[in-house]
């Protein structure tokens, strides 16, 4: 039992920089890059950190990426839990899903809050999401459907300034 896990948590760490590196080739948006000499900064700032604003196209890319790592996390975890005859394992393994779930849970609030930021509002636009129904159409449209603030705003530069225009000279 203990080399399955020990497999899930090769394959998860083999195959992560892969992903994050055809994300970066496919759809030119830097998830892993040196940082300050710091390998995988940018990632990690852009699921952690509260600050700064993030476009559309990175905010959908990440929230495709947390959905793969939690589905692939959680998935591997409950199979181990289900398949295992070993009692005191089965009673640790949710520890991980709690990891996995706290994790998923920030980044998202991060992604979010930054979109918010985008879009020239505080991140307290957060908490729309706690109106059923509504709040979640109303933060859909907003932060995933709609442009973000054209230029600099209060919350920093414009995340798009990196890219080419088209028709700007």
């Amino acid at each position: 039992m203990g080399w399955q896990l020990v497999l899930i948590l090769y394959l998860s760490l083999w195959l992560s920089p892969i992903a994050f590196f055809f994300i970066e080739k496919r759809f030119g948006v830097t998830l892993w890059s040196k940082i300050e000499g710091k390998v995988g900064a940018n990632l990690l700032q852009t699921l952690l950190s509260f600050q700064g604003r993030i476009n559309r196209k990175k905010y959908w890319l990440m929230h495709l990426l947390l959905l793969v790592i939690f589905f692939f996390g959680v998935v591997g975890v409950l199979g181990l839990m289900f398949s295992t005859e070993d009692e005191s394992l089965r009673y640790m393994l949710p520890i991980p899903i709690l990891i996995f779930f706290i994790f998923w849970w920030w980044a998202g609030w991060a992604l979010q809050r930054k979109r918010w930021q985008d879009r020239g509002k505080p991140g307290w636009w957060s908490f729309i999401n706690l109106i059923p129904l509504i709040g979640w159409l109303w933060a859909f449209i907003e932060l995933g459907c709609l442009r973000g603030t054209e230029g600099p705003n209060r919350f920093g530069p414009d995340p798009l300034e990196d890219y080419e225009r088209p028709g700007a000279s």
